[in-house]
């Protein structure tokens, strides 16, 4: 996965930044968590990576070892399918070692069932 600096105030983003070097004794302190609420059939990809959690709505992604105050940032894309049709939305993530950052993809929720009962 490519990690890339979050923006800086002005708006202007840095050039991409490789992953860090992981390190014995790596711990969750200088990692982040990002949390993807999707629909359950969304396929879900890190920077242009297709991951491998599938059928769930939440889902839970640990970075490499981050320094730690620093802001960076992933590019998250959920496709999902729809009358045939592949939708997509991206979302740039921004996470900090230690801490959990959330996004969730609204778009893409699947129409609510309407139900007819005759009477």
């Amino acid at each position: 996965m490519r990690m890339t600096p979050a923006p800086t105030p002005g708006g202007k983003s840095s050039e991409p930044v490789p992953a860090p070097k992981k390190k014995e004794g790596a711990s969750l302190q200088n990692q982040a968590r990002m949390l993807v609420e999707v629909p359950a059939d969304a396929k879900v990809f890190v920077d242009g990576v297709e991951t491998k959690l599938a059928n769930l709505t939440s889902r839970s992604y640990i970075t490499p070892p981050l320094e730690r105050g620093r802001d960076f940032a992933y590019d998250v894309r959920v496709d999902v399918v729809r009358d045939g049709q592949t939708l997509s939305e991206t979302q740039q993530i921004v996470v900090r070692a230690g801490e959990e950052s959330r996004a969730v993809f609204r778009k893409l929720a699947a129409p609510a069932a309407f139900v007819t009962e005759l009477w």
